[in-house]
């Protein structure tokens, strides 16, 4: 082995070695003492990397990924079975939430952070999308304020509930009009 290589293989057992021992693994559990969870923390007492939460049962619930302490990336749940439930990640700049049932793609969309929906949301039956809704906040108040339905991918307007305006021909550019639904 040249010497070239020994030196290399030596460079990384030092890298190895002093990013294992600026790394912790700490673990939560549950009261009855079943584990919780497990992540890194730095030597500066900061999350980083993957973390790994558990059912009180021992099943994996999710897994979440830290950079410097803070999520970044995603957050992937899954059922007791192994299945997906859901994944969280950050979508131009909002939070995207894809839904599943049974490991198939029930609906996707842009929630706020206490993960409510907001905007367009997509619904899919039988991995086909089936609807979308645009919800809206006005007063407060969450209100459906357009829905499209589908059949075949193709939207079908007469199920539809949404708003299409017509502009007269005689408007004019750089005039301001007022439209009432």
């Amino acid at each position: 082995m040249g010497l070239k290589k020994i030196y290399i293989i030596a460079f990384l057992l030092f890298l190895s070695v002093f990013y294992i021992s600026c790394d912790k693994k700490e673990k939560t559990f549950y009261e009855d003492g079943s584990l919780k969870s497990i992540y890194h923390i730095t030597s500066e007492g900061i999350k980083e990397g993957e973390e790994q939460v558990f059912y009180p049962s021992g099943e994996l619930q999710s897994v979440i990924f830290y950079k410097d302490g803070v999520w970044t990336d995603s957050i992937v749940k899954y059922n007791k079975d192994g299945t997906y439930q859901s994944i969280l990640y950050n979508k131009k700049d909002s939070l995207y939430l894809k839904a599943f049932e049974n490991n198939i793609l029930a609906n996707e969309g842009t929630v706020d952070d206490d993960l409510n929906p907001i905007g367009w949301w997509k619904f899919y039956k039988g991995g086909s999308l089936f609807s979308e809704k645009e919800t809206i906040i006005i007063d407060g108040n969450r209100i459906t304020n357009q829905e499209l339905f589908y059949k075949n991918n193709k939207m079908t307007p007469t199920k539809s509930k949404y708003y299409k305006f017509v502009s007269p021909d005689k408007m004019k550019k750089q005039t301001q009009y007022e439209f009432k639904i």
